[in-house]
């Protein structure tokens, strides 16, 4: 006798197919703008939007060009036009997420993280060859100062991700405050590398500017102003500025010479003149 399946299963399966067919027919259309975008060099899809999921989110990565990881301000203002295209167009909630060259030889970066790998891995790439791997057992074991590098490099990828969506309200408050905490944070990998106590707490935003620039050999007294603006009247134009003083902050952390030093103070004298 032939099994006789109940409605509600022909219904939920019928539901699921509808499912992946929408989000193919989507994946197509975000595969076609990404591959219009120019500042756009690798994109992969990864995430529940792959699979057989009702409610889903559409997780795109993204490498970006950059200069040692400094990104310039109208590649983000391009991304963010994109993605607001798109999730006004087709009512979906999308996230481009920016990544840089840098990250992909360095295993303290989000795209090493056990929390993130695996779906990276498991991706689809939608734009030449997003150049990410398996995280093996055999890599070497992360340092003290590495592990501290990770949270600079997960507040980076948060607020760039977030620099693409929103900065209003509570969104531009967590932004804000952790970008804030880049000086403190640096100064945590500082005594990581050079087996000191702690140094201060990152909320200690004035405190930290100047022993980072001990630390690091730099000047930050002319972002001082800027910082604390933000706090208090945050703009588009603002968020892109305080994103390109943590990117300059961020490669004299990872790489502390005289350049970086010399870029990130010329880069806080700047922001501080431009108000």
């Amino acid at each position: 006798m032939q099994a006789v399946i109940p409605n509600d299963a022909n219904n939920e399966s019928s539901n699921l197919s509808r499912v992946e067919i929408a989000n193919a027919d989507l994946h197509r259309l975000i595969a076609e703008r990404v591959a219009d975008c120019s500042v756009i060099l690798a994109a992969r899809a990864y995430g529940s939007s792959l699979y057989r999921e009702k409610a889903v989110d559409f997780d795109t990565a993204v490498l970006i060009p950059d200069t040692h990881g400094v990104v310039p301000m109208n590649v983000y203002v391009r991304l963010k036009r994109l993605r607001d295209q798109l999730v006004y167009e087709q009512e979906i909630d999308l996230d481009l997420v920016p990544h840089t060259a840098d990250e992909f030889t360095d295993h303290a970066s989000p795209l090493w993280n056990p929390r993130y790998n695996p779906s990276l891995v498991f991706g689809r790439d939608i734009k030449e060859e997003f150049p990410v791997g398996e995280f093996m057992n055999d890599f070497r074991s992360l340092t003290a100062a590495d592990q501290a590098r990770t949270v600079l490099h997960d507040n980076r990828t948060i607020t760039r991700r977030q620099l693409l969506r929103t900065i209003e309200g509570e969104c531009g408050r967590i932004y804000v405050s952790k970008l804030l905490h880049g000086p403190g944070n640096g100064l945590t990998v500082h005594a990581c590398r050079t087996n000191q106590s702690y140094l201060l707490p990152p909320s200690d935003l004035r405190g930290s500017l100047e022993l980072f620039d001990q630390a690091y050999s730099c000047d930050s007294r002319d972002i001082y102003p800027f910082l604390e603006r933000c706090r208090g009247e945050l703009n588009y134009r603002m968020a892109l500025g305080l994103m390109q003083w943590h990117e300059y902050l961020f490669r004299l952390v990872m790489a502390p010479t005289e350049e970086s030093a010399r870029h990130y103070t010329m880069c806080c004298q700047s922001l501080g003149l431009a108000g």
